[in-house]
Formats: C-alpha cells, structure tokens, sequence
C-alpha cells in the first residue's frame, strides 16, 4: 500500500519536474523581448504552481488506478500499460511546450485554437515558419521528449517503485479500494483549484503586469485543454454577455450613427476599376509617411500623389481574418475566424458581390496556397470570377517555400489585370513579408534586431510595388483605376510593441490613382478608423448601397464617428481619436491605455464590450 502512495507521490513530483524545465526554457527564450527583471521571471517558475498541480490531476486519474490494480494482480501487462500512458502524456506535453515555444517567438501568444485549426494545413505551416524555428521545434521536442521519458522508466516507472503484494487479502484488497476512492476524491479538488466558489482560471497564475511573463507561468498543457473546451462551448454560445441585448445595441447605435447618409466624393469618376494591393504582415512602422523608418521608401512615394488614411488599425492579427476585414467588413471572432466556416462565411457581405450588378468583374491573386486558413472557400463563396493561386501560374517562376516571390507575381498580376474586362475588383495578396522571410535577395545586416529578416522583406515587397506600378502606368486601364493598398495585419517590429498596444495594429491604408481628385492628392486623414472601414467606403464612392456592413461604416462620411475595434490573443482593444484602451477578453483586466481620465477608461471599456458582445451574437447567428 504505502508503495502505491510512494509512487503517485512520485508521479506528483516527476511532473513539476517536468513542468519546471520546460518554464525555465521558456522563459530563457523569451527573456530577450519580454523586458522584465530577472526577479520578475524567476517568480515566473513559481506562479503558476496552482495550475500545474490541476494539470497533474488531470493527468494522474487513471495512472491512480492502474497502479492499484497493478499492486493487488501484479500482471506485468497492466505496469507497461499504465507506463505506456505515462510516456504519451510526455510525449503530447513536450510537443505542446514546444509548439507553444516556437509559436511564441513569432505570434507572442500561447498555443490557442487558430493557431491549432491552421494545423488542419500541416505542410502549410511548416513552410511559412523559418528553418530556425522549425529547427528548434523537432529539436526541442527531440530532446525533451528524450530526456524526460528515460528519467521517468529511469526512476519513476510503476515497476521501478511499486513492490510486490505479500499478501491479497480481503481486508487488504477493501484498504486500498478506500485509499483509491480517497484519492479520486482529492484529485477532483485539486483538478478544480480548491474548494472556493469558482473553479481554477488563468487568473491563478497571473501576478504581473508583463503579459509575457503571465503567458509563462500559465502551463501549457492547461492552457490548450481549456482553449479546446471553450472553443467548443463557444460555438454555441456567446461568452461576452455583459449587458442586455437592449443596453448594447443602444451603444452600438451611438457609435455608428450618422447625422446624414452623406459622403465625401474624392473620384472624377462614378464607376472605376479598383484594384487592392493586400500587403502581407506590413506595419505602418516601415514606411515614413505614415509615422515608420525608411524602408519602404517606394510606398511613402506614392503618398504624396495619394489619400492617405495615417490612423488606421488591422481588425486582428493573421490573414484568415485580415481577408474578410478588408473585402467584407467584418471583425473578428475571439476564439474563431469566420471563414473556417463555410456555412457562415457564405452569408457575409463582400465588394465583388456587391459590385457584380455594376458589371464589375471580380479576381483574387495569390501566389501561395490559398487553402491555408480556408482562405479559398471563402474566396469563391464571395463570388469572384478568377482566383489564381500557385498551381494555376505557369511553372519556372522564381518562387520560395511558402510560394512565388513578390517581384515576378507583380508581373503575372499585371498580365492579369490587362486581360481582364471593365470595370473589374481585383486583389494581389502579396506573400514574401511572411515568415519564414526567403527572399531571392541576400539578407543584409539592416538593423541590430531580430526582426532585421522581416525588414529586408519589407523593402523586397516595396520594390515589386514599383515593379508593378512602373508597368501599370503603361496600360490604358491604369487612368481609370483606384488603387487601394493595405495590409491584411501588422507584425512585429524594430519598435518592439506588443500585442495589447494599438500600435501594434497599426496598419498603412492609401488610396492612389489617377481617378483622385487633385485637391485631395497628398492629403492625410488622421482620424481613427479600421481596416473594416474600406468596402463601405469605397461602396460610398460608386453610390451603392452599404448597410449590410453592418460593423463598419464609410470613412468619408464627414458624419461618421471615429474608432476602431481590434482582437488580439488575449483580448480586444478600442481606439478613439484621443486616446484607447485594451482588455483582457476573459478578466476584465485593463492591459495598456494612454487615458488619463478614468470615467474615459470606463466608457472605452463600455463601447469595447458593448461591440465584442453583438459581433459574437452576429457570428453565432450566422
């Protein structure tokens, strides 16, 4: 008896051992960027102690009663067996501690269910991350899983620490029947945090206003099971419910009302060919004009003969929700991205279906796979007549691993475009500014920076976009086109800001072409607005109708309010053109704000909820 107790103390204590390594490597690597004191991050090893020992419940249910049944039969079948189990959880633990690593080092968020859905695209995903990071992912994982499996049949195995029963006696076989039932008992409790009213959360293991340093001390493990069973439990319901229906649509009524359905008209023409130039992972920081270094110096050329939105924020954080941002003006879903769900997403609202009773031909160009992210479906749901991806262009183009490189796909856009019939709606999603940053050009030593890879792609990207304009301008479509170019999100930057900030969502919007009125070439517009802005906008422009985009709203409106709403991982922000808040999207807690002025904070907060709570109910009903 006492041997089965010796071993789930063991069990106990092999798997903070375990949990405490991998903390430790963690926090090693992430310590260059999360800008905390040591103290800080070694109280990190600790915090979460809470959440680990709940893991290690969850984890020691069913090791509980093999090893009884094992100690009573001693069938060495039931030892390997429970052995087995063990080494799986350790190999599913090192996997997810160093998924959750490496996902770090690029997205600065834990292991979560849009980064698992991307998974249902495997190859996709280890093509778009860097050789270093997919390196370090096996090797990691290697080692880990190596190291811990041989110091657990090393030292804690059940054959190892459980000694033979002398004797199977009745009262014997009922003693530990009542220890096992004890134990099950207490392994609920712990599983649960304890006997207070609510259950454990992440706040347990929360202590400090470092968010890098929280995401450290939160177990990954933990973490992913409760990302999984709410991702499920959400489908269903709305988990922002923090108002009446009533209380909330009021407040979204104050926020998109318009004194008048006006707007303010900047085209010589009523029916151009738009054209978007969907810049991948491009923050507003590279380019001078809108407040960036010089390093895409070919961009901020154009903004001087262009409408530059210079306040402008990325409705999230990758391209799976940046797409419907852009082109259908909707938000994203905490937890979900819409378009992953083919049964909802058709039901959107897009700028190539509300163009198609104008005439307006549609095209989408990518030179990658479109299938990542579920992009394609949604693509040909919105009804576009052309959509090229890297299958469907000629062999021999100059490509990398995630797909043709930006320079040659500026040409094949452009022999596109000229094939295509007036008016037209096309896109170029670009690709080369995505990791894993294997440009046809020799990386040079730009910045003292780890994100000095991504600039060089910056400027590559910023040098297709004079490839392309040099030979759009030679074609007889060119006059008659509005350029509209945007990122689908930002990215990480030489500046260093994190998620929760609003500069890190900050993104460059243009309007440039000919089709502009002279007086508002070279203009910039400093008010606050969103990516989500641009389709009922430029709809506003043609003169059609656009009140379907229901969570957006026409820039040019002189009438409109100016805000954004932005989704990161761990929550939402809200931007006015004095100052913004951002939140924990579970806890309530207030991240990052520039307001002085508490009763601001309060109403930000209140406009924030207020939107989280009727954008969900919109995408649950859908």
């Amino acid at each position: 008896m006492k041997s089965v107790i010796r071993y789930l103390f063991f069990f106990f204590f092999f798997w903070y051992i375990v949990f405490f390594a991998c903390r430790i490597i963690f926090l090693i690597s992430v310590f260059s960027f999360a800008g905390a004191s040591i103290g800080s991050s070694v109280h990190g090893l600790f915090a979460g102690w809470l959440l680990d020992l709940s893991t290690i419940g969850y984890c020691a249910a069913l090791p509980a009663l093999l090893s009884v049944v094992y100690f009573l039969t001693q069938k060495k079948w039931i030892a390997i067996l429970n052995d087995c189990f063990v080494i799986l959880l350790i190999i599913l633990y090192c996997l997810t501690a160093s998924g959750e690593l490496c996902l770090y080092q690029e997205w600065r968020t834990k292991l979560n269910m849009q980064a698992l859905l991307h998974f249902s695209h495997p190859a996709e995903v280890f093509q778009s991350a860097t050789f270093k990071l997919t390196f370090l992912f096996f090797l990691l994982a290697i080692v880990l899983c190596s190291v811990f499996i041989a110091l657990y049949c090393k030292r804690f195995a059940v054959r190892n620490v459980i000694a033979a029963s002398r004797q199977n006696t009745g009262k014997q076989k009922v003693s530990v029947f009542v220890f096992l039932l004890m134990f099950l008992s207490f392994d609920i409790i712990i599983i649960r945090g304890g006997f207070k009213a609510i259950p454990i959360s992440e706040s347990d293991a929360y202590y400090s206003p470092n968010r890098t340093l929280n995401d450290a001390a939160v177990n990954p493990a933990w973490n992913l099971v409760h990302q999984i069973r709410e991702y499920s439990r959400h489908k269903k319901e709305n988990p922002y419910l923090v108002m009446s229906d009533q209380e909330a649509d009021s407040v979204m009524k104050e926020l998109f009302y318009t004194e008048k359905d006006s707007t303010e008209k900047i085209l010589t023409t009523p029916k151009p060919n738009i054209v978007f130039l969907i810049l991948e992972s491009y923050s507003s920081y590279e380019i001078p004009a809108f407040g960036g270094d010089p390093y895409s110096l070919f961009f901020d050329s154009l903004t001087r003969d262009g409408l530059a939105f210079t306040n402008c924020y990325a409705s999230a954080y990758v391209s799976d929700q940046g797409i419907p941002a852009i082109l259908s003006g909707y938000p994203s879903s905490p937890r979900v991205a819409i378009i992953n769900q083919i049964t909802k997403s058709v039901n959107l609202p897009c700028i190539s279906k509300d163009l198609k009773p104008l005439g307006y031909e549609s095209g989408f160009y990518f030179g990658g796979q479109l299938n990542y992210g579920n992009i394609k479906s949604y693509l040909y749901n919105m009804q576009f007549d052309e959509v090229k991806e890297h299958d469907d262009f000629p062999s021999g183009s100059d490509e990398g691993k995630l797909g043709i490189h930006d320079r040659p796909m500026a040409k094949l856009f452009t022999n596109g475009l000229n094939k295509a019939k007036e008016p037209f709606v096309y896109c170029w999603f670009t690709i080369s500014s995505h990791s894993p940053y294997d440009i046809p050009e020799k990386i040079k030593p730009l910045i003292d920076h780890r994100e000095n890879d991504y600039v060089n792609t910056i400027i590559y990207t910023d040098e297709a976009m004079r490839d392309f304009f040099t030979e759009a301008k030679k074609q007889p479509w060119f006059k008659n086109t509005l350029f509209v170019i945007v990122a689908d999100h930002s990215h990480n930057t030489q500046r260093d800001f994190r998620y929760e900030d609003k500069e890190y969502h900050h993104i460059p919007l243009l309007f440039y072409g000919d089709v502009i009125k002279p007086e508002y070439r070279g203009r910039k517009i400093k008010a606050v607005f969103s990516q989500l802005d641009i389709a009922p906008t430029l709809l506003g422009q043609l003169s059609v109708k656009h009140d379907q985009y229901v969570f957006a709203k026409d820039v040019l409106n002189p009438y409109a309010k100016h805000f954004a709403f932005y989704y990161f991982f761990d929550g939402t922000g809200f931007i006015t053109d004095t100052c913004y808040a951002s939140f924990s999207k579970d806890k309530n807690i207030l991240w990052k704000t520039n307001c002085s002025d508490s009763a601001m904070i309060g109403r930000i907060k209140h406009f924030d909820q207020s939107y989280l709570q009727k954008e969900y109910e919109d995408y649950l009903n859908r």
